[in-house]
């Protein structure tokens, strides 16, 4: 099977150092020390009589942890590809090869979440710590582990087509984290907004689905959508927004479905900014 060679360079570089060695570590200890904080407050507050259940929550942590280093570790990862390659000198060296811009996009794009992915398989054991006290099957870990990877590749695109039309790392790194942060905050922005207009206007609130729609792109809304749907209920919802209200069938849709759309919305933007940093990339070989 023919590899990328470009993937095939970082995996005999990068995951051999010494530095990789120490960002592992460092990540999966950050993740066990948070998981193990958790269960610990609980233990020691449970003097009137121990709730399991609550035990449960540890998993919910350290999902959320997982989420927000991601949203932290892939622009890092990510943001000096091109750039880095450009401020090495070495950018020109590889658009003479015979690989694609579009191989070579993907190439440091797959580069750059194999180490992450890495660093997610490192701290499976940790999640020992739920299946030990129950209420989370393997299935539910593992859908979320996807949808945390899915997440990965669209930030990463993203780190990636700015560390193409940026000539420096850091400014391209500062960017990429402006606009993950913009997909994560405007989206609630726009329902507060649109919440007191309504409130105003029409002196009565929101629907639960329209906060469901709005909120489809944001990934952070959504990771906590799935997490309410493995839980088998919509606490965390509740107790953001309020809306708990069952009845209505649109509504009982999206708190099932959100983040399946959102999803298709993040290999989406995976796809539109893959093929604009090839465009682009394309006129810097011509």
């Amino acid at each position: 099977m023919m590899i990328n060679p470009i993937v095939r360079r970082e995996a005999k570089t990068s995951l051999r150092s010494f530095k990789m060695f120490i960002a592992i570590a460092v990540y999966t200890f950050l993740i066990y020390i948070s998981g193990l904080a958790y269960v610990k407050g609980v233990i020691s507050n449970g003097y009137t009589g121990l709730d399991i259940s609550s035990l449960s929550f540890v998993y919910v942590l350290l999902i959320i942890l997982q989420f927000g280093m991601t949203a932290v570790l892939i622009p890092a990862l990510t943001a000096g590809a091109i750039s880095g390659e450009r401020e090495r000198q070495t950018l020109d060296i590889l658009l003479v090869t015979k690989m694609s811009t579009v191989s070579i996009i993907l190439g440091k794009l797959a580069s750059s979440i194999s180490l992450f992915i890495l660093m997610m398989v490192a701290t499976l054991p940790v999640f020992g710590i739920v299946f030990f006290f129950g209420g989370v099957s393997l299935i539910h870990l593992l859908t979320l582990e996807i949808y945390i990877t899915v997440f990965a590749v669209m930030v990463g695109s993203i780190g990636i087509f700015f560390s193409t039309i940026l000539k420096k790392t850091i400014p391209a790194m500062v960017v990429t984290y402006i606009v993950i942060g913009i997909l994560c905050i405007l989206p609630i922005v726009v329902v507060a907004i649109y919440e007191l207009y309504t409130q105003r206007l029409y002196l009565s609130s929101v629907s639960g689905a329209s906060v469901y729609i709005i909120n489809s792109i944001n990934p952070a809304f959504s990771i906590l959508n799935l997490i309410d749907n493995q839980m088998g209920s919509q606490r965390i919802m509740g107790m953001l927004f309020g809306y708990t209200d069952n009845v209505d069938m649109a509504l009982l849709f999206l708190q099932k479905y959100t983040y399946i759309i959102n999803i298709f919305i993040n290999l989406g933007i995976t796809a539109l900014f893959t093929f604009l940093s090839s465009k682009i990339l394309r006129k810097s070989r011509d």
